[in-house]
């Protein structure tokens, strides 16, 4: 009976340690990768990509990855939210003095 009980929770911790891992390292790391991929398409470098944090959303009913980033060339930071679900992306920055999120949808470079 011991043994099985040992078993049972060795299962269980596997399982559960699996899903976390998939669920918030690799799904961190995919949604950065999905990041660079879309900026390369506005012809930005990776190495020209700072990103300050990846979180995961769990607040909307979306669940996806807000990614905090800045580019250089642009003093603003952007925060952009993609989600694996609807493989799509909500995208934002964040003005200067206020801190208010607007929606856009390239990079805006200073002039």
């Amino acid at each position: 009976m011991k043994r099985k009980l040992v078993f049972f929770f060795a299962s269980l911790l596997i399982v559960l340690g699996g899903t976390y891992l998939y669920q918030i390292p690799y799904k961190k790391y995919k949604a950065g990768q999905k990041l660079y991929v879309l900026l390369r398409e506005e012809k930005i470098a990776k190495d020209e990509i700072h990103i300050d944090a990846i979180i995961k959303d769990i607040k909307s009913a979306r669940g996806g990855y807000g990614i905090y980033f800045n580019v250089d060339g642009s003093s603003l930071n952007y925060n952009y939210d993609y989600s694996f679900k609807h493989d799509d992306w909500i995208k934002v920055y964040i003005g200067k003095n206020n801190g208010i999120s607007i929606p856009t949808e390239r990079i805006i470079f200073d002039e």
